[in-house]
């Protein structure tokens, strides 16, 4: 159990030290289309969880 926590820490270092490579990748993308692409995505997640459960 402790390896796997480990791995978690060591997974979420990893995608916190490469998050800043993202940020260019949404500069051809204005400020209000990544807020309709986030409550969309996220509607179709809590949808999935719901049909789930």
């Amino acid at each position: 159990m402790a390896k796997r926590g480990v791995a978690f820490g060591i997974a979420a270092y990893a995608i916190w030290g490469l998050f800043p490579l993202y940020w260019p990748l949404l500069k051809p993308a204005g400020p209000v289309e990544i807020l309709a692409h986030r409550i969309m995505w996220s509607l179709v997640a809590v949808g999935a969880v719901l049909a789930v459960q």
